[in-house]
């Protein structure tokens, strides 16, 4: 099965709104009734603390997250620079419907490439000097409701954090989307479903990007479903670039 993020699937445009939110095309039952709710944690440096010590509300499986550094010549040197990823994932909501359950998710991944001079750097401080970390934070949700499971990734948010005063970042990449079927309410036939916006070029960060609210739900069974963000950005030194990019999809 192909990775999302790899292949730019279909040319469908859409009007990204950063300002207002997806609205969540999922079960919502008779009398939903909120048994959890809290504030997700945001701060990168506390999340990066709990995705290095494994504190995470559920197992980081079916995510798979990757990265890679690339230099000029399109070679990967990840082992040269020493990237490590790690994540986390916090549950903020849980909905009681009258068939089923509904529960929102948060799940953050990190990439961290060492660029000082100095080899055993380890990576464990947010704000070390000599190293540039990726991170980038997924907003979705899983309604589960006589006999449909339906996800829908409604938010992403990240950056980089560059702590190595040698190093600049130019061109900032941010993509993101859904693939697989959702089942529409015109004659409840299933329908592929390739949602995606690539090339975001966020000026600042860290970024918000929402979902357009015309996304649907994608399903499982029949057949899979993949979400989740792609992020890369240069790294400039003297005259020497790299490319440092972290996906995190889930792929089930």
């Amino acid at each position: 099965m192909k990775r999302i993020f790899k292949i730019a699937i279909g040319s469908l445009t859409f009007a990204l709104v950063p300002s207002l939110p997806a609205l969540a095309a999922m079960h919502s039952g008779s009398n939903p009734k909120v048994i959890f709710q809290k504030a997700p944690i945001t701060n990168p440096a506390t999340l990066f603390y709990d995705a290095q010590h494994g504190i995470s509300a559920v197992a980081h499986s079916p995510f798979h997250l990757s990265a890679a550094m690339i230099n000029q010549r399109g070679k990967n040197v990840s082992r040269q620079f020493g990237v490590q990823t790690f994540s986390t994932t916090q549950i903020v909501k849980k909905v009681q419907l009258s068939n089923g359950i509904k529960q929102d998710y948060v799940t953050t991944g990190f990439a961290v490439a060492n660029t000082g001079s100095d080899p055993s750097y380890n990576n464990t401080n947010w704000d070390s000097t000599g190293a540039v970390e990726a991170y980038g934070t997924i907003y979705w949700d899983n309604a589960i409701s006589q006999g449909r499971n339906e996800t829908l990734l409604s938010k992403v948010t990240g950056g980089w954090n560059n702590n190595d005063n040698l190093i600049t970042l130019q061109n900032p990449t941010v993509n993101f989307g859904e693939e697989g079927v959702s089942l529409r309410s015109s004659g409840g036939t299933y329908n592929t479903s390739n949602q995606y916006i690539d090339g975001l070029r966020p000026f600042s960060w860290p970024f918000t990007y929402y979902a357009p609210s015309s996304w649907h739900a994608i399903e499982t069974p029949p057949v899979f479903r993949i979400f989740g963000q792609y992020t890369s950005v240069t790294l400039v030194r003297g005259s020497s670039s790299w490319s440092l990019t972290l996906t995190d999809e889930y792929n089930n």
